[in-house]
């Protein structure tokens, strides 16, 4: 059996969490996805998360947040927050990801590229197509 060094890190908790127990975190996940598609456009974004949120279907008010409170560093932060969430939890979380990448009826690049990473990170593989619904630049 392998033992750990005494200086290792102490494992976590293997115990699964609700994700209505992390609505900061789900805020931040979907607001970076939201805004990851929008180009800047404030009205797409908020049109996303809405999408995103319907998707969820959970009863706690949550609201789109500016782009400095969703940016990477604020998301890598959120993922190991979640990281801890159920296996459902994050299958629920990631269908909202993709409601709110689909909102507009086209994936772009950024989207596919963060849905594939949140699925692989979150251990919930998605099928996604290689090149269909990418939009060209």
């Amino acid at each position: 059996k392998h033992v750990p060094p005494a200086t290792a890190a102490p494992l976590r908790s293997r115990r699964a969490t609700a994700l209505t127990a992390h609505l900061p975190d789900v805020a931040i996940v979907l607001s970076a996805l939201a805004r990851a598609g929008a180009d800047d456009d404030e009205t797409a974004a908020v049109t996303a998360f809405a999408a995103a949120i319907a998707a969820l279907a959970i009863p706690a008010e949550l609201t789109l947040l500016p782009s400095a409170s969703s940016s990477i560093t604020a998301l890598d932060g959120s993922l190991d927050r979640l990281e801890s969430v159920s296996p459902l939890g994050k299958r629920n979380l990631l269908a909202a990801c993709m409601a709110a990448a689909g909102a507009d009826g086209v994936l772009l690049p950024a989207e596919t590229d963060l849905l594939r990473g949140l699925a692989e990170y979150w251990d919930c593989p998605v099928p996604l197509p290689p090149d269909a619904a990418r939009a060209t630049a």
